[in-house]
């Protein structure tokens, strides 16, 4: 689970930006403040993996924050979601490693992409011990948005995802099952779970859990909203 700090002024604001990462799987708010100062005093004691920072607050810039965590060499991330446009502010959120910087007013759809491409980074320095040219290239461009497809985890193949995903799509947002699944495109029920699991990570399937004739429950999915634009990245050339 990635633990995430909010610093926001604006209550409204705030509560979006709870909101919005209520909607995306593996996300947790553990704090929520609205100032450099309270930030800096929860960081005493409790250092999340990601911090949501505004740049125009009371009393200090949220831009001094970043830079204290980039001298204190604190392992935080940070993506800006401020409504400050000019380059100077930019280039200082750039000069000091932000993630991303988001400007308002923001739709959910840029939010849920910077949080998706936050994820996969994090998963990948998580499970990897090296990462190849290819690799890294791919992690690097798609931050920058560059490119579109991004790392399967290991174990998965990206033609293998793209054959589960032509059944899934033919389906047109009915529901299915795990066997269904084995039976059409021909792997093994273990296989066929983890590229399940992966597709429920993504936010691209929906499942629950359903009660046979004999009464031995039976795990149905379906396809969520708009699923096809988050499993593209993945199985393009």
């Amino acid at each position: 689970m990635i633990e995430v700090l909010i610093v926001e002024d604006d209550p409204m604001v705030s509560e979006i930006n709870k909101s919005y990462l209520s909607e995306i799987p593996g996300y947790q708010v553990v704090g929520a403040v609205s100032s450099v100062g309270e930030a800096l005093h929860f960081l005493k004691s409790h250092q999340p993996n990601l911090i949501l920072l505004d740049i125009f607050m009371p009393e200090q810039n949220g831009l001094s924050l970043l830079t204290v965590i980039r001298q204190q060499q604190m392992d935080i991330d940070v993506i800006l979601i401020t409504a400050a446009t000019d380059i100077e502010s930019i280039h200082k959120a750039i000069q000091n490693g932000a993630f991303d910087y988001i400007i308002k007013p923001f739709k959910f759809e840029r939010f849920k992409q910077a949080m998706l491409k936050y994820k996969e980074q994090s998963r990948v320095m998580k499970e990897e011990d090296k990462l190849s040219q290819e690799e890294l290239d791919h992690l690097l461009l798609e931050k920058r948005g560059i490119v579109g497809d991004v790392i399967l985890p290991k174990g998965l193949a990206k033609n293998t995802l793209r054959e589960i995903w032509s059944y899934i799509n033919s389906k047109n947002g009915e529901e299915f099952t795990t066997e269904e699944l084995v039976d059409a495109v021909g792997i093994s029920r273990i296989s066929i779970r983890k590229y399940l699991t992966f597709l429920e990570q993504i936010d691209v399937l929906a499942s629950s859990c359903s009660y046979g004739h004999i009464g031995r429950p039976v795990t149905i999915f379906q396809c969520k909203d708009a699923c096809d634009r988050n499993v593209k990245p993945y199985i393009l050339n």
